[in-house]
């Protein structure tokens, strides 16, 4: 019974760590998850997991989740569009609403098409 407590609680700690490092990337439960069935490699995994973040379409540099219009990296002006940030409703994957994605009509990630 000792045994199990001491295993959900370093668990738990493991996977709020892991929650910690993936809130940065964009990607909560799956760092949390990770991080308490896998311990420190999941963290790694995490760690190396594609970034979710939006990124400014000029230099590729992180944009704070509201919606801004100017690159705090390259102090490109964003139009309002390039600005704006969509959610998938299927994937969850937020992206920015660009011309290209304009032009694709669907989600980078999981092609589902916009309606």
């Amino acid at each position: 019974m000792e045994e199990l407590l001491i295993f959900i609680i370093a668990g738990t700690i493991s996977g709020l760590i892991g929650g910690c490092i993936a809130h940065s990337r964009g990607r909560t439960t799956l760092g949390f998850l990770l991080g308490f069935l896998l311990g420190p490699i999941g963290w790694l995994l995490v760690l190396l997991a594609k970034d979710q973040r939006a990124k400014c379409p000029h230099c590729q540099g992180v944009l704070p989740a509201k919606s801004v219009t100017k690159c705090m990296h390259c102090a490109s002006d964003l139009t309002e569009e390039d600005a704006q940030l969509l959610q998938c409703p299927r994937c969850s994957h937020r992206f920015l609403w660009t011309a290209k994605a304009r032009a694709l009509g669907k989600c980078p990630k999981c092609n589902q098409p916009f309606n």
